[in-house]
């Protein structure tokens, strides 16, 4: 780590982040896959997926991080057929965001797939595991849900939960 770690204060806000069990397994599973940048918006941001095996028949999962590398608050749209061409063939993506533990469905429209929106602050970042899901969201949009890392203290929310099987990290 980059800073003093007897900065009690400092520590305190950074051990929740460098402990987090979710997002160190990300790190330790290893499926043939060291991730790829899948966007990339010059001095905006930029989003990363990683494979992390197959959670049932025909539904790659995924972890996919998303960074703000600017200066201003941006809101990434990420479509999630970048990360994998399975997900345009899906109903819906079943999401897990790795910092909060909540699990979301990100609804599937048609062959333009789901796209992941997460508003995020300056120097900002999120970070999710995805899979195929066969549920269906009900109400609102549907294509798309809009995100807010929760770090941000700023959730949005309609977003709606969902019973998906997705592997426990």
């Amino acid at each position: 780590l980059s800073f003093d770690l007897t900065e009690a204060e400092r520590m305190d806000r950074t051990w929740p982040i460098i402990s987090n069990r979710r997002v160190l397994s990300v790190n330790q599973r290893w499926a043939g896959d060291t991730g790829r940048r899948v966007a990339f918006v010059a001095d905006s941001w930029q989003a990363w997926a990683k494979r992390m095996g197959e959670q049932e028949a025909n539904s790659s999962s995924f972890a996919i991080f998303l960074m703000n590398t600017g200066a201003q608050t941006v809101l990434a749209s990420l479509p999630l057929q970048n990360v994998s061409s399975a997900y345009a063939k899906r109903t819906a993506v079943c999401l897990r965001d790795l910092y909060t533990g909540e699990v979301q469905l990100l609804p599937s429209g048609g062959g333009s797939g789901a796209t992941l929106e997460v508003i995020l602050a300056a120097h900002d970042s999120g970070m999710y595991t995805a899979h195929g899901s066969r549920g269906r969201a009900r109400g609102g949009h549907p294509h798309r849900v809009t995100m807010t890392p929760s770090r941000a203290n700023a959730r949005d929310k309609a977003v709606r939960q969902c019973t998906c099987a997705i592997y426990s990290l």
